[in-house]
């Protein structure tokens, strides 16, 4: 079900604020990597930052924090990202979010939905340098039932760039924790997936599953899949979790060059970064 569609720029965003010294160094703008025709890859990252649960830890529940946010955008600077999607991000009413966020990438959007538990707006994000065409907001017909622990509602960002002479979509998602509705949102996901004509796809998210062999709806378009057979745990606290929900798929691109898992202090997220680097 579509919900909303809209194309938010914003532009000549700076950091407002450095008051913590980050132990990240910036990364160049130029990869190391060098494509066909010496293309530069495309750097993706997804990040799971888990604002419900860190903020409490890290600046005592005030998830509007310039320092919290500066810490965030320090973290995505190490890594220096063409295409940026964020989870379980709290949206408050102050334009700390947006500025500290986004800086100094040119265009935002934002899936908000109503995150029953907190009583605010709570969704997905998705960051980018690239020249937007459209955005779409979804949410899945597959949602939380009566009893339900899953407090979260849950929907994917739809949005098409221009690159390369051509059009690139990029989707961003956050998948319910139920395992039987998990499948049918994958299913629901991969239809929608199907119908996109764009020569290069990226779909980027939480998907709350470790089972490759559940995905099969969407490689069966044709995707590839960056953190199968266990791979990479995204856990970052302390205790034995397994995570590989943490997953990029990736559609119409020559080849994957590289990619890997960023480590994050545990106060500021209970998942890690994971960043990839594609060639056109």
């Amino acid at each position: 079900m579509k919900i909303s569609y809209h194309a938010s720029l914003i532009s000549s965003l700076f950091i407002i604020s450095t008051a913590l010294t980050s132990q990240y160094s910036f990364a160049s703008n130029n990869s190391n990597t060098q494509c066909i025709n010496g293309n530069q890859p495309l750097k993706v990252a997804f990040w799971n930052v888990w604002f419900n649960g860190s903020t409490k830890e890290y600046f005592f529940g005030d998830y509007t924090s310039k320092n919290h946010w500066s810490e965030i955008h320090n973290v995505v600077r190490s890594v220096n990202p063409n295409v940026l999607a964020l989870s379980e991000v709290m949206f408050p009413d102050s334009s700390n979010v947006r500025v500290g966020l986004a800086a100094p990438m040119k265009n935002i959007d934002f899936n908000w939905y109503y995150f029953y538990q907190k009583k605010a707006y709570f969704g997905d994000a998705l960051l980018t340098d690239l020249p937007l065409y459209f955005s779409v907001n979804n949410k899945y017909k597959i949602q939380k039932i009566k009893n339900d622990k899953d407090t979260e509602v849950r929907g994917f960002i739809n949005t098409r760039f221009d690159y390369k002479d051509d059009y690139l979509s990029v989707y961003v998602t956050h998948l319910t924790l139920d395992k039987n509705k998990n499948k049918l949102q994958i299913e629901e996901l991969a239809s929608d997936l199907r119908k996109d004509r764009s020569r290069r796809i990226l779909l980027l998210g939480d998907f709350n599953n470790n089972i490759d062999v559940d995905f099969e709806p969407i490689v069966s378009l044709g995707f590839k899949m960056i953190n199968k057979n266990n791979e990479l745990n995204a856990y970052n606290h302390d205790g034995d979790h397994h995570w590989y929900g943490d997953r990029v798929f990736y559609k119409g691109f020559s080849k994957l060059t590289s990619y890997k898992l960023v480590n994050v202090p545990k106060e500021l997220s209970d998942h890690k970064l994971l960043y990839a680097e594609v060639c056109p």
